[in-house]
């Protein structure tokens, strides 16, 4: 079961941190398979995940331009250091200024 459905699952279920009914105990968080037993549970896990899909591709849409340099990077290089990173984001290149694009 992946990370993230267990994550919302105990989120939803357990620790009341979301849902039509938020301060509903269901279970342990560690019972992934008893909380999703229960079909309001799947849905909101399934809006859950909706949602972070959404925010992560935002984010990632947002800073598309870093995205690609440290990609590039990393593919040239196979490694690429935090403060390149944080270079990136704050100052994202153009993607024909890409640092390394003429190697």
């Amino acid at each position: 079961m992946a990370i993230a459905t267990a994550t919302a699952a105990a989120m939803v279920g357990s620790f009341g941190l979301a849902g039509d009914t938020p301060l509903l105990y269901l279970g342990a968080a560690t019972d992934t398979s008893h909380l999703l037993s229960f079909e309001s549970v799947r849905g909101q896990v399934s809006t859950e995940l909706e949602k972070s899909l959404a925010r992560s591709t935002r984010i990632l849409r947002r800073h598309r331009n870093a995205l690609d340099a440290i990609a590039g990077r990393l593919m040239r290089h196979g490694r690429i250091e935090g403060r390149e990173v944080e270079a990136f984001i704050d100052n994202p290149p153009t993607p024909d200024s890409y640092p390394d694009s003429k190697d």
